[in-house]
Protein backbone atom coordinates (compact mmCIF):
# COMPACT_ATOMS: atom_id res chain seq x y z
CA UNK A 1 0.00 0.00 0.00
CA UNK A 2 1.13 3.23 -0.97
CA UNK A 3 0.31 7.16 -0.48
CA UNK A 4 -0.76 7.13 -4.11
CA UNK A 5 -3.42 4.75 -3.32
CA UNK A 6 -5.33 7.34 -1.26
CA UNK A 7 -4.49 10.68 -2.99
CA UNK A 8 -6.83 11.44 -5.99
CA UNK A 9 -5.02 11.60 -9.93
CA UNK A 10 -4.35 15.23 -9.85
CA UNK A 11 -2.38 15.20 -6.64
CA UNK A 12 1.37 15.66 -6.23
CA UNK A 13 2.27 12.80 -3.90
CA UNK A 14 5.68 14.97 -3.25
CA UNK A 15 4.00 18.17 -2.82
CA UNK A 16 1.43 16.20 -0.55
CA UNK A 17 4.41 14.79 1.97
CA UNK A 18 5.75 18.43 1.81
CA UNK A 19 2.44 20.49 2.67
CA UNK A 20 1.67 17.69 5.30
CA UNK A 21 4.90 17.60 6.88
CA UNK A 22 5.25 13.89 6.16
CA UNK A 23 8.85 13.82 5.40
CA UNK A 24 9.07 10.79 7.37
CA UNK A 25 7.39 8.56 4.49
CA UNK A 26 9.30 7.06 1.89
CA UNK A 27 7.89 7.02 -1.34
CA UNK A 28 4.71 6.96 0.16
CA UNK A 29 5.40 3.76 2.05
CA UNK A 30 5.75 4.26 5.65
CA UNK A 31 9.50 3.15 6.67
CA UNK A 32 8.63 0.89 9.84
CA UNK A 33 10.96 -1.11 8.71
CA UNK A 34 13.71 1.22 9.01
CA UNK A 35 12.40 2.57 12.33
CA UNK A 36 12.83 -1.15 13.18
CA UNK A 37 15.71 -1.48 11.83
CA UNK A 38 17.45 1.39 14.01
CA UNK A 39 16.30 0.22 16.98
CA UNK A 40 17.69 -3.45 16.50
CA UNK A 41 21.13 -3.60 17.66
CA UNK A 42 21.92 -6.96 15.84
CA UNK A 43 21.67 -4.61 12.50
CA UNK A 44 24.83 -3.46 11.27
CA UNK A 45 24.89 0.78 10.83
CA UNK A 46 26.17 0.00 7.07
CA UNK A 47 23.10 -2.13 6.66
CA UNK A 48 20.93 0.74 7.65
CA UNK A 49 22.91 3.11 5.45
CA UNK A 50 22.73 0.82 2.40
CA UNK A 51 18.88 0.67 2.98
CA UNK A 52 18.18 4.55 4.10
CA UNK A 53 20.27 5.37 0.38
CA UNK A 54 18.45 2.56 -1.40
CA UNK A 55 14.78 3.69 -0.05
CA UNK A 56 15.21 7.40 0.94
CA UNK A 57 15.10 10.33 -1.12
CA UNK A 58 18.13 12.46 -0.06
CA UNK A 59 16.54 14.98 0.70
CA UNK A 60 14.14 13.87 2.95
CA UNK A 61 17.47 12.23 4.76
CA UNK A 62 18.48 15.89 5.30
CA UNK A 63 15.22 16.85 7.14
CA UNK A 64 14.41 18.43 10.46
CA UNK A 65 11.41 15.92 10.17
CA UNK A 66 13.27 12.91 9.75
CA UNK A 67 16.04 13.96 12.00
CA UNK A 68 13.57 14.51 14.52
CA UNK A 69 12.38 11.07 14.08
CA UNK A 70 15.52 9.36 14.08
CA UNK A 71 16.53 11.17 17.59
CA UNK A 72 13.04 10.39 19.08
CA UNK A 73 13.09 6.81 18.02
CA UNK A 74 16.48 5.90 18.63
CA UNK A 75 16.75 7.12 22.18
CA UNK A 76 12.53 7.00 23.25
CA UNK A 77 13.61 2.88 22.89
CA UNK A 78 16.33 2.92 25.05
CA UNK A 79 14.70 4.50 27.45
CA UNK A 80 11.58 1.76 27.01
CA UNK A 81 14.60 -0.59 27.46
CA UNK A 82 16.20 1.00 30.28
CA UNK A 83 12.90 1.59 32.24
CA UNK A 84 14.60 4.97 32.84
CA UNK A 85 11.65 6.80 35.37
CA UNK A 86 12.59 9.73 37.63
CA UNK A 87 16.70 9.59 36.94
CA UNK A 88 18.87 8.26 34.67
CA UNK A 89 20.60 5.70 36.62
CA UNK A 90 24.82 5.86 36.05
CA UNK A 91 24.82 2.22 35.75
CA UNK A 92 23.00 3.04 32.07
CA UNK A 93 25.88 4.65 30.96
CA UNK A 94 27.53 1.95 28.91
CA UNK A 95 24.22 1.45 27.56
CA UNK A 96 23.58 4.90 26.62
CA UNK A 97 27.41 4.84 25.06
CA UNK A 98 26.60 1.58 23.38
CA UNK A 99 23.65 3.00 21.78
CA UNK A 100 25.15 6.30 20.81
CA UNK A 101 28.40 4.59 19.27
CA UNK A 102 26.09 1.79 17.75
CA UNK A 103 24.55 4.38 15.38
CA UNK A 104 26.95 7.38 15.69
CA UNK A 105 27.35 6.76 11.60
CA UNK A 106 23.70 6.83 11.01
CA UNK A 107 23.40 10.01 12.77
CA UNK A 108 26.38 11.67 11.12
CA UNK A 109 24.78 10.56 7.95
CA UNK A 110 21.71 12.16 8.91
CA UNK A 111 22.74 15.21 11.10
CA UNK A 112 24.54 17.23 8.55
CA UNK A 113 24.17 20.98 9.29
CA UNK A 114 23.78 23.20 12.78
CA UNK A 115 19.65 23.18 11.61
CA UNK A 116 19.36 19.84 11.86
CA UNK A 117 21.51 19.81 15.34
CA UNK A 118 19.15 21.76 16.21
CA UNK A 119 16.22 19.63 15.03
CA UNK A 120 17.53 17.04 16.93
CA UNK A 121 18.19 19.24 20.09
CA UNK A 122 14.56 20.08 20.05
CA UNK A 123 13.72 15.46 19.60
CA UNK A 124 15.43 15.50 22.42
CA UNK A 125 13.73 18.41 24.36
CA UNK A 126 10.22 16.93 23.34
CA UNK A 127 11.26 13.18 24.42
CA UNK A 128 12.34 14.79 27.44
CA UNK A 129 9.52 16.72 28.42
CA UNK A 130 6.68 13.40 27.42
CA UNK A 131 9.38 11.27 29.70
CA UNK A 132 8.99 14.20 32.68
CA UNK A 133 12.80 15.28 31.95
CA UNK A 134 14.18 12.25 34.21
CA UNK A 135 17.19 13.71 35.92
CA UNK A 136 20.46 13.31 34.15
CA UNK A 137 19.34 11.85 31.03
CA UNK A 138 19.16 14.84 28.77
CA UNK A 139 22.57 15.79 29.97
CA UNK A 140 23.95 12.03 29.57
CA UNK A 141 22.54 11.78 25.90
CA UNK A 142 23.96 15.21 24.65
CA UNK A 143 26.85 14.19 26.12
CA UNK A 144 27.25 11.24 24.58
CA UNK A 145 26.33 13.40 21.34
CA UNK A 146 29.11 15.41 21.66
CA UNK A 147 31.34 13.27 22.46
CA UNK A 148 30.96 11.41 19.09
CA UNK A 149 30.77 14.44 17.13
CA UNK A 150 27.15 14.01 16.53
CA UNK A 151 25.95 17.20 18.44
CA UNK A 152 29.43 20.47 18.35
CA UNK A 153 28.93 22.74 21.68
CA UNK A 154 28.59 25.82 19.12
CA UNK A 155 25.13 24.09 18.28
CA UNK A 156 24.13 23.16 21.44
CA UNK A 157 24.75 27.12 22.70
CA UNK A 158 22.57 27.92 19.72
CA UNK A 159 20.11 25.78 20.64
CA UNK A 160 19.83 27.34 24.20
CA UNK A 161 20.02 30.63 22.73
CA UNK A 162 17.56 30.05 20.63
CA UNK A 163 14.41 32.66 20.70
CA UNK A 164 12.72 31.65 17.59
CA UNK A 165 10.61 28.90 19.21
CA UNK A 166 9.26 30.80 22.45
CA UNK A 167 6.31 28.35 23.35
CA UNK A 168 8.70 24.90 23.77
CA UNK A 169 7.49 23.17 26.54
CA UNK A 170 10.38 22.37 28.77
CA UNK A 171 12.56 24.04 27.92
CA UNK A 172 13.74 26.24 30.71
CA UNK A 173 14.52 22.66 32.62
CA UNK A 174 16.60 21.40 29.94
CA UNK A 175 18.47 24.47 29.42
CA UNK A 176 19.39 24.90 32.92
CA UNK A 177 21.25 21.55 33.13
CA UNK A 178 22.65 21.77 29.78
CA UNK A 179 24.42 25.21 31.30
CA UNK A 180 25.80 23.62 34.16
CA UNK A 181 27.14 20.99 31.96
CA UNK A 182 28.72 23.44 29.76
CA UNK A 183 29.92 25.61 31.90
CA UNK A 184 31.97 22.20 33.39
CA UNK A 185 33.00 21.29 30.28
CA UNK A 186 34.61 24.52 29.08
CA UNK A 187 36.18 25.08 32.39
CA UNK A 188 37.79 21.30 32.24
CA UNK A 189 38.89 22.58 28.55
CA UNK A 190 40.31 25.67 30.11
CA UNK A 191 42.37 23.16 32.18
CA UNK A 192 43.75 21.32 30.03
Amino acid sequence: MSLADFLSQDDDEDQFVEDHALEWLVDGTAVEEFWDMVCNEAVSEEGILTWLSENVKPKRQCSEAFTADLVIRLFEGFCQTSQIKDQFPAEREPDLEKVVNGRSQLLKHVITSPNLELAAMYALLKLMVKLNHPRDLLVAVVQKLNEADVLSAESIKAWIDDKTRVDVKGKGVAVTALKHWLEAMESQDAQE
